[in-house]
């Protein structure tokens, strides 16, 4: 999941956002409501709080960024799932 989310950062983009619910669902053969959970339980696990109004960063790309800083997925993996997968 956390893979998915995170993966446009390999696709050559110099500013990219993570993967939408949709592409996530699309990619891992679930329904949006499944990954709209992960994602939501995954906010919880990497203690991303809701949006405020002065926070110019979504909590999407907040808990992308997080995964990486924290290792729990790495561009490494990232390019081997682009490799994988081919062109978006």
């Amino acid at each position: 999941m956390l893979a998915q989310l995170c993966l446009p950062a390999v696709r050559g983009q110099v500013f990219t956002y993570p993967a939408s619910d949709r592409q996530v669902a699309k990619a891992l053969r679930i329904g949006e409501e499944a990954v709209r959970q992960h994602v939501h339980r995954l906010y919880d696990k990497f203690a991303i709080t809701s949006n405020s109004d002065d926070d110019a960063e979504p909590r999407r790309v907040r808990l992308a960024n997080q995964a990486m800083r924290r290792g729990a997925i790495t561009m490494a993996e990232l390019r081997d799932l682009a490799r994988q997968q081919g062109p978006p």
